[in-house]
């Protein structure tokens, strides 16, 4: 077993428990009467992302580790189990409103989204050598901008216009997926 292999056991089960966690709560947040889809479509993209997370992990699997490394990647996938369990609650069946619930949260959510792409940057420049203007960037900037726009106001038209902004990044993180796996690079 690898290093790298060793490693991405603890990235692996933090993701799980994030999808765990959303998965579990899956039947509330779509429940009919309930659904708020703004909130209902964070969701569906959080558990995109998750995977994608995932995917991207073997990135690092020629990376020189250290502790410092290790925990900055783990911090990752911990944001993303935050996300997951600020959107769904460990007792998602008590939530009256998805509404309201989103209002409530959606400042550390969208903290959270920031702090990761922060991270994410970070970790490819740093640890995996990527250059600070790598093509990759881009979604990460949208990331932050969308996610401050996000926690600045809690106009529920803007949100949604920030829900489909964020979906409409797939094609793109879908193309650098396919792009460096491809070319070899990551």
């Amino acid at each position: 077993m690898t290093l790298f292999e060793y490693l991405a056991v603890s990235f692996s089960v933090v993701l799980s428990f994030a999808v765990v966690r959303i998965l579990g709560g899956i039947s509330d947040v779509f429940a009919r009467g309930r659904v708020y889809w703004v909130h209902a479509a964070w969701v569906v993209h959080l558990l995109f992302m998750i995977a994608y997370s995932w995917w991207r992990i073997w990135a690092y699997h020629d990376a020189s580790w250290n502790l410092l490394a290790f925990l900055s990647v783990l911090s990752v996938t911990g944001l993303l189990y935050y996300q997951a369990a600020t959107l769904v609650p460990a007792q998602s069946a008590n939530v009256d409103s998805w509404h309201a619930h989103f209002d409530a949260v959606r400042r550390p959510f969208f903290g959270a989204a920031i702090a990761w792409a922060v991270l994410v940057a970070m970790n490819t420049h740093y640890v995996l050598g990527w250059p600070i203007l790598h093509l990759s960037r881009i979604s990460l900037l949208a990331t932050i901008v969308i996610s401050v726009v996000g926690i600045w106001t809690n106009r529920a038209a803007v949100q949604a216009l920030l829900v489909v902004l964020m979906l409409l990044l797939w094609p793109l993180r879908t193309f650098f997926v396919l792009a460096f796996d491809a070319s070899g690079a990551s």
